[in-house]
Formats: C-alpha cells, structure tokens, sequence
C-alpha cells in the first residue's frame, strides 16, 4: 500500500524525523512497530485535516502532482506540515508521550506545535503569496443581512431613508 495521491508527506519524511522509534534501521517497514503502513495512514488522515483547511479557506484540494506543478514552494510546504502532524499522531500513540505527571520537553510537543503553526499559516495569505490561487472567495457565502425571512418571504426593510420623519417636518435637503 502507498500514501494516497492527495497525502503530501512521505514515510521517509517521518522516518527522518522520528525514525529512533523503531531502532537501529530508523526505517519503517512491515517488521517494525509502528509499520510502515501505521505511517502511511496516520499521513492521509493528517493530509485529511489539511484538506478541510485548505477547502475552507478557500484553496483547491490538490493531489501531491498538481500542488507541485501549480507551486513547488506550497508543495515541500504542505509535506513538511504533513509530516510534522504525523510525527505527532506517531508519537502520541506511545504511552510515554501522555504522561501528564513527566513535565520534560516531549518531542510530540514539539512536531504538534510546528504542524499547528502550519495549519495557521494556511488559513492566512501564505499559499497566495506562494503563488496558489484560491479556487473560492473567502467572501462567497458571506451575507450582510438577511432579506428573506425562514419561509422565503420578502421581509421589509428595517431602515429606510426617511424613517426619522415625522408629518410636518420639513427636509434640510430641500
């Protein structure tokens, strides 16, 4: 089995930033604990979230292919997030890792905090500026106020021009 199209991380990816887990080789294959396939599902259920991010945002959902070709710079940024987050699943999966008693620096901490930092940075104007175009405004769905009531029915207005008139009043306009 392999990473899914739109899964930007690699398992070598997580093997160079984690790979001590597994011991001497500092590769995960079909004989290690985690394997390699632990690995590959916990990148497309990563790449999961950073599409619901992108998709909200307003950015196409991209496979590794077309993200390369459209920016190679939003690419390696997109599988260095990849790969931060599912270091950070990897490494929660120890029970060491939840100790609430031990307050030493975790490494999963430290891979949690830069694929967050990353999810910010997606939400912000950094893939625009690397040159990807957003497929959506961030505008579309925003309404100012509402001119139809729940049923469908126009509703009037609640100010008009004229509103603070009363009869015999005269306008400064005139």
């Amino acid at each position: 089995m392999a990473v899914n199209a739109y899964t930007y991380g690699e398992v070598s990816g997580v093997s160079r930033r984690v790979g001590w887990v597994v011991g001497r080789g500092r590769e995960f294959t079909g004989n290690t604990v985690p394997t390699d396939l632990d690995v590959e599902l916990l990148l497309d259920q990563v790449a999961s979230e950073i599409h619901a991010t992108l998709a909200d945002n307003g950015y196409p959902i991209n496979t590794k292919a077309a993200m390369t070709t459209a920016s190679a710079q939003a690419s390696l940024f997109l599988q260095r997030v990849n790969e931060d987050g599912a270091a950070a699943e990897l490494l929660m999966t120890f029970a060491v890792a939840g100790d609430p008693e031990d307050t030493s620096p975790k490494p999963h901490t430290f891979y949690r905090k830069r694929y967050e930092r990353g999810l910010e940075l997606l939400k912000g104007a950094f893939l625009e500026s690397a040159g990807v175009s957003r497929s959506t405004s961030l505008s579309n769905n925003l309404d100012s106020g509402s001119w139809k009531d729940s049923s469908g029915n126009e509703k009037l207005p609640v100010f008009t021009r004229d509103m603070s008139d009363f009869p015999g009043s005269r306008s400064l306009i005139e």
